[in-house]
C-alpha cells in the first residue's frame, strides 16, 4: 500500500496531559512498547520514525490535520495489543483515540473552517470508527480475496444488511451504515468490472469475505457500551 506521510522523526506527546479532565487520565495500567508505538504508564508516547499512515480516510485531508491523524491512526492500528496491556475493552481504546484526535485537531485548527472541520471529523470517527476499524480488521484477516474482496466485501455488507441478514440494532447500527456507504462508494469506483460474470464472481468471493465479517462482529458485540 501506499501511504501518504511517513513519520520522519520521533513524535512525542503526553496521553496524561492531552486527556487532561477525561476518564482516560492520568495514568497507564501498563507500559505498552512495540517496534512503532510506546506508551509509558505516566502516558508518556512516542510514534517513532518510519511509521506511515494514510491521513483522513475516505475525506479530504488537511494539513492541519496532520499530527491528528497520525495519532489517531497509530492507536488505531494497536487498539488491540492496548487493550490486552491496559486490560480495556478495544471499544474503550478507540474511543480513546477519538478524543485525541479531537483535542489534537481542536489545537491545530487556527481558523473557524479548520475548528468546523475538526468537529465535524470528529463526529465522523465517532459514529463510525469503531464499525470501520472491525470489518478493516476482518478484512485483513481474510486470506482470500485481497484487495478485490477489500472493496467488493463491503458492498456485501451492504446487501446482507438490506435484507435483513446482519442485525441492525444497538453497535450494530454503525457496521451496517459504514458497509452500505462504503459498498456504494466501492460499486462507483468498481465500474470496470461491470461485467456480468465479472461481476458475479467477485460478488460471491465478497460474501465469502462477509462471512468472516460478521464472525468478528460476533465477537466483538460484547465491546459496546
Amino acid at each position: 500500500m501506499n501511504w501518504k506521510y511517513l513519520n520522519e522523526t520521533t513524535h512525542r506527546f503526553s496521553l496524561a496531559d492531552l486527556l487532561g479532565g477525561t476518564k482516560y487520565a492520568p495514568e497507564y495500567p501498563r507500559a505498552v512498547c512495540n517496534s512503532w508505538l510506546w506508551i509509558e504508564r505516566d502516558g508518556r508516547t512516542l510514534i517513532h520514525d518510519g511509521y506511515a499512515w494514510d491521513g483522513a480516510t475516505g475525506v479530504p485531508d488537511f494539513a492541519f490535520l496532520k499530527i491528528a491523524t497520525l495519532r489517531h491512526d497509530a492507536l488505531y492500528q494497536f487498539a488491540e495489543e492496548i487493550a490486552t496491556a491496559w486490560g480495556w475493552t478495544v471499544w474503550q481504546v478507540l474511543a480513546m483515540a477519538d478524543t485525541v484526535f479531537e483535542r489534537t485537531a481542536l489545537a491545530d485548527a487556527r481558523q473557524p473552517w479548520q475548528r468546523a472541520v475538526a468537529r465535524l471529523y470528529t463526529w465522523g470517527v465517532r459514529r463510525f470508527g469503531y464499525a470501520f476499524h472491525v470489518i478493516r480488521r476482518a478484512l485483513s484477516a481474510n486470506a482470500s480475496g485481497a484487495a478485490t474482496a477489500a472493496s467488493l466485501s463491503l458492498l456485501a455488507g451492504a446487501g446482507a444488511i438490506t435484507l435483513g441478514i446482519v442485525p441492525n440494532d444497538g453497535g450494530y447500527e454503525q457496521i451496517g451504515l459504514v458497509a452500505v456507504l462504503l459498498g456504494a462508494v466501492s460499486v462507483i469506483y468498481k465500474d470496470s468490472v461491470a461485467r456480468q460474470a465479472r461481476f458475479e464472481a467477485l460478488l460471491k468471493e465478497a460474501i465469502a469475505t462477509m462471512t468472516a465479517v460478521q464472525s468478528v462482529i460476533e465477537k466483538c458485540k460484547g465491546h459496546a457500551p
